[in-house]
Parts: structure tokens; C-alpha cells; sequence
């Protein structure tokens, strides 16, 4: 089901009940909503207001995609669109895809339809516990965990525990070693190799020390331990019930992209 809620003003320009109401239904189809479609007038670009919304959309769980109408009517060049691309991944955490359309002309609309089908599809599926693990693997070979007073953190094992959003559960050695900047560094991985571009995730770094036993176990197998005690809890499926799901290209220009709050002050460099 798809609802068209009315535009929402500046907060300045709300002065009247009518407006008043109309943000405040907005707010709420935003609540229910599983995928958020920010529409920009072309000639404004991407304003602080729609920044603000698709924050809103953010907080509320929801997936997001910009879309900028009336591109056609105002000539917008490929650089213009590069720039505004560059402006959200900037602002926005979720780094959101941003797409053209003409609502005069029908022009892309198809497109829309299909990518918030798709991030709909995303924000409620699951990825092997195998598949998440070659990726963490790749994560430390791409850069390795920082150290914190000369002991380094370890990412011991990765698994997805929840959706619509997605939630995944890091075991780690030692909680306190994780820093802000590496976990932003994963978190921006993670969406770029699964196609997260515009849906919330969420990450827990879950301390889990090493016990006597496995002191001097290879690391593939405290794997295998941890594997045989995260399968106990009930928000893991088994692999065997899932099939791989699609992986995406990394571009290493998001390892540079600047750190965006998310309100979690337990992570700091």
C-alpha cells in the first residue's frame, strides 16, 4: 500500500492548524511506514527540511529513498545530480539512494516503484550466518581492528538476530575496545556489500571473553564453539533455511565519509 502524505513546510511557515495537522499526519504515516519516499523539488535540490524528514523516516525504522522530481523541467545536468548524490552522502547516515523522476510525465516512476519494493525486501530479509562471517573476514583484512592501550579488539563471529530493521550481533573480545570511528568503518561495509543503501541497521558489539578451554583453539574453531551458542538463541535462523543473498562491490570512497550521529555515546574515539 503506498500513502501520499501532503508536503510538509519549514517549521516557520506552519503557523496554521491546517499545516499544523499535515505535519503531524506525516509524522504518523512515517511511524507505519516501512519505506520512506523523500520527494525534492529539482530546482530546491536536497534542502534542510528534507534532511530532516528522511532523519524522521531514520528514526522510525524506516527504509528511505530521494527522489528528485521535476529533474526534467530544470535541465539538471549529470554533474548536478553527482552533487546532490554527494550532498546526502554527506548528511544522511543511511546514505539513501537518490533518483530522478517527473510526476508530470510519469518519466522513472517505475523505477521508484521498484527500488522501494526492493529496500522494502531488504529491510525484512535475513543473510547466512556463513555469508556474514566471509565478510567480517574481509572487513579486518581491509583494516585491521584498532588496539585500545596495546590490546587489540578481536571481531570473533557476526550473525543476524532481528529485522524490519536489520539487527546483527558482533561477538567481540572486549566491549570497550571498540571505537566510534571502526564501527562506522563496519557499519558502512555492511551496507555497501549487502545493498543496505538506504535502510537502518543496527549493529551490537556483544563483549565475549575467551574461556580457559579456548585459549589454544585455532580461531576457526572458537568459531565453531560460538556458532554452537549463538544457534541456541531463538532470533538466529540456521543457515540450512536461508539461501546467499546478493552481494555489492565496495567502494572504498565510503571508508571516507564523515562519522554521522546516531545517538549511541557509549562509542567514542
Amino acid at each position: 500500500m503506498i500513502v501520499d502524505t501532503a508536503g510538509m513546510r519549514r517549521q516557520s511557515k506552519v503557523s496554521e492548524s491546517v499545516e499544523y495537522y499535515t505535519t503531524l499526519r506525516s509524522q504518523r504515516a512515517v511511524d507505519r511506514a516501512d519505506v520512506a519516499i523523500v520527494v525534492c523539488d529539482a530546482a530546491d535540490g536536497v534542502t534542510a527540511q528534507d534532511f530532516r524528514i528522511a532523519d524522521l523516516a531514520m528514526r522510525a525504522g524506516c527504509s528511505t529513498l530521494i527522489v528528485l522530481n521535476k529533474w526534467d523541467e530544470h535541465n539538471m545536468t549529470d554533474d548536478d545530480l553527482a552533487h546532490e548524490r554527494g550532498h546526502v552522502q554527506q548528511k544522511l547516515r543511511l546514505r539513501p539512494r537518490v533518483l530522478t523522476a517527473s510526476a508530470k510525465t510519469g518519466r522513472n516512476i517505475n523505477r521508484v516503484i521498484e527500488e522501494a519494493i526492493a529496500l522494502g525486501d531488504r529491510r525484512k530479509g535475513r543473510i547466512p550466518t556463513s555469508q556474514l562471517n566471509r565478510f567480517l573476514a574481509e572487513v579486518v583484512e581491509a583494516k585491521q581492528p584498532p588496539a585500545v592501550r596495546g590490546n587489540r579488539l578481536k571481531m570473533l563471529y557476526i550473525t543476524q538476530v532481528g529485522e524490519e530493521p536489520p539487527r546483527f550481533a558482533i561477538s567481540v573480545n572486549d566491549r570497550a575496545r571498540v571505537v566510534r570511528s571502526y564501527a562506522y568503518f563496519v557499519e558502512n561495509r555492511l551496507r555497501a556489500r549487502f545493498g543496505f543503501d538506504g535502510v537502518p541497521v543496527i549493529i551490537d558489539f556483544n563483549e565475549r571473553r575467551a574461556r580457559r578451554s579456548e585459549v589454544s583453539m585455532t580461531p576457526g574453531r572458537q568459531r565453531r564453539v560460538i556458532e554452537e551458542e549463538v544457534l541456541e538463541d531463538d532470533d538466529v535462523v540456521p543457515d540450512e533455511e536461508l539461501q546467499e543473498v546478493e552481494e555489492f562491490p565496495i567502494d572504498p570512497a565510503i571508508d571516507h565519509l564523515p562519522w554521522i550521529d546516531a545517538g549511541d555515546p557509549s562509542l567514542d574515539d
